[in-house]
């Protein structure tokens, strides 16, 4: 299975390595709509594929690419950070790297060894049955394993997988749904990064037909001239690789989240590592970028699943590449962004999926702006409807002055957080946080950050965001604009505990405020009077809750306002103080659970290889006394043929 005619140049005698790969930020933006001009040119795109022309075809598809009734999403795959990914940020994101790179094909296993029982049995039941001599039995013996050896040499034992791959598909459902979604993984990434799929096949049968070779197995090709240039010169880009990479592990990915592990696909792995290795790369700069492309084809097709399963169902019914593009475009969407989209045009489609972009994924002040202001208009409401009152019967004329004060200092400790550095990690001051924490070789192990290009020490991290390695790393906050880390910890705490206690404050002073103003205007002796409302709180608290809320609506609803926040703040207050009081960190917090869910995973596994071992080992002996009863079965037929001779 795999069959990439992108990685059929694995070129052997490459020394030159690529340079550091360069960071692509793009989102998905596809149009719904879907014109005319799209389609008339994906016919010709296909026309000019089944000629073999891929250079036109290529260039077809680049004067659709970005356009809005065009080919909007090829090329425009939203790609995760280039750095070194560790297990535990792939376990994280839900990916267990031994399910998905050590495939097994169980299916077509079954299938040969049954072939082989069958065979074996069928042998020995036409010896008894048509009395063939063992001269006879060792001649067509000999025949076969002729025909064996012939196609292993001369077809690369495609006879025989071709046998193995239509009985697979013949007389398994599952193995056949199995190769379709492995191939929609790689057509889909494939597009999605920027190179052209230029054909398909879904079994060797199919591969045969279409290719007239019994050496190919079922795959998807490539319009790969421009990667077989670089191959050629003897330099393969980091943008080439980048993609190269994704697609080869397409399908694995593909089956790894549909079944929980993969079964094809060990050809393509060992390509791509025969490539790396080919390229001059250490083990480590491997693992690096398999791990980092693990991460980003399985998030690609994550996010567009939908369209996966869509061009499954197209690739099963045998539709062409064209018809294939063009449900892609049909089925990749920006969800949220459709009625913008369809108002307003893709233009402003594009606009808020910058601005998006832009808040979500890279630092930006947008969220200390908006803190700013909630302050700024809640103590300005405070101000204009409750001033007026002070000092009143419970509050002095001193609030005036301690409400702007303690909002000043919350404004303080807010820009202390924000500007003040977390501990960022440089070449000039490494050495002093490597010796502030060991080495626990668990969560933290002496390596170097792959971005900064210096050591890491224990317990920091490099944050994505401000991309810049951070001591005793925390977690990074939007509303500071700014990391949470070893030197400004303390600041963070005190703005958490400040500004819980401002809207403590707030809250108690204007409850004081409203009870004054119910105490000068009687409210409750009128209500008792005049009214004849019984003096119990009972009775009196509707009437007064209804006076209040027709009367000091302003003051009840930020005083609710600042309630449910003050009660927000002392809740993350709480978790962090209780983080540092146990020398921990969020981040660590994380890592650690990580890290025993993994440990309670392996665990897990090695009870299921014992129970296996255990089974294998009871089927090996009943295969051993079956063996023996056979052989038994034999001797006593040799010796009676002997006999009657």
């Amino acid at each position: 299975m795999g069959g990439l005619a992108l990685m059929h140049c694995v070129v052997a005698g490459l020394t030159s390595c690529p340079g550091q790969p360069k960071l692509v930020r793009a989102r998905i933006r596809c149009s719904t709509n879907v014109g005319v001009s799209r389609r008339q040119l994906l016919e010709k795109i296909d026309k000019e594929l089944t000629k073999g022309d891929d250079r036109a075809a290529m260039a077809l598809v680049k004067d659709l690419q970005g356009k809005p009734d065009g080919l909007r999403c090829f090329g425009a795959a939203r790609q995760v950070p280039q750095r070194l990914y560790t297990l535990d940020e792939l376990k994280l994101n839900g990916i267990e790297t031994l399910s998905l790179l050590s495939p097994v094909d169980t299916t077509l296993g079954s299938i040969e060894r049954n072939l082989q029982i069958a065979a074996i049995v069928g042998g020995l039941a036409a010896w008894n049955a048509f009395g063939i001599s063992p001269q006879q039995l060792f001649y067509i013996s000999l025949g076969l394993l002729f025909l064996w050896t012939l196609d292993a040499v001369s077809f690369g034992g495609g006879v025989g997988s071709l046998v193995v791959d239509t009985i697979g598909h013949s007389f398994s459902q599952k193995y056949h749904n199995r190769v379709i979604q492995h191939e929609a993984g790689h057509f889909l990434i494939a597009y999605l990064v920027g190179i052209l799929p230029k054909g398909y096949t879904l079994s060797s049968l199919d591969a045969l037909k279409k290719e007239g070779s019994l050496n190919i197995q079922a795959g998807t090709a490539f319009v790969d001239f421009e990667f077989l240039e670089e191959v050629n010169a003897g330099k393969v880009s980091a943008t080439t690789l980048n993609r190269f990479s994704c697609i080869a592990l397409a399908g694995v990915c593909t089956e790894y989240l549909i079944y929980g592990f993969a079964e094809g696909g060990l050809d393509d792995i060992r390509k791509l590592d025969s490539l790396l290795n080919g390229l001059g790369f250490t083990q480590k700069k491997a693992d690096s970028q398999v791990r980092w492309s693990v991460l980003n084809t399985v998030l690609l097709l994550r996010r567009h699943e939908a369209a996966r399963a869509k061009l499954a169902e197209a690739m099963s019914m045998g539709n062409s590449v064209g018809s294939c593009i063009d449900i892609i475009e049909n089925s990749i969407n920006v969800s949220d962004l459709r009625f913008v989209g369809a108002v307003f045009g893709s233009k402003c489609t594009d606009a808020v999926l910058s601005v998006e972009s832009y808040c979500c994924d890279r630092p930006n002040p947008l969220l200390q702006i908006i803190y700013l202001v909630i302050i700024s208009v809640t103590y300005y409401f405070i101000v204009k409807s409750s001033f007026a009152y002070i000092p009143g019967y419970y509050l002095s004329g001193i609030h005036r002055y301690t409400s702007f004060l303690a909002a000043a200092v919350g404004i303080l400790l807010f820009l202390l957080t924000s500007f003040s550095d977390p501990g960022t990690i440089k070449a000039e001051n490494v050495s002093q946080y490597l010796s502030a924490y060991p080495y626990d070789n668990i969560i933290y192990a002496e390596k170097e950050c792959s971005t900064c290009k210096i050591p890491k020490p224990a317990r920091s991290k490099h944050c994505s965001i401000c991309d810049r390695c951070v001591a005793r790393f925390d977690h990074h906050c939007g509303w500071m604009n700014n990391c949470i880390g070893e030197r400004n910890t303390r600041y963070f705490m005190a703005f958490l505990l400040w500004h819980f206690v401002l809207c403590l404050y707030g809250t108690v002073a204007i409850g004081l405020l409203l009870a004054g103003r119910l105490k000068e205007l009687k409210v409750v002796y009128i209500l008792t009077v005049y009214y004849g409302i019984e003096n119990s709180f009972m009775d009196l608290a509707p009437h007064v809750v209804q006076w209040l809320l027709g009367s000091y609506n302003t003051q009840i609803l930020i005083m609710v306002f600042l309630a449910i926040v003050g009660m927000l703040l002392a809740g993350f207050f709480g978790y962090h103080a209780k983080l540092c009081l146990s020398n921990t960190t969020t981040n660590e917090t994380f890592k650690w659970q990580e890290y025993m869910d993994w440990q309670r995973k392996l665990k897990e596994a090695e009870a299921s290889a014992a129970a296996l071992r255990q089974s294998i080992s009871g089927m090996s002996s009943e295969k051993t006394a079956r063996v023996k009863q056979m052989e038994s079965l034999l001797s006593k037929i040799t010796s009676r043929r002997c006999c009657s001779g």
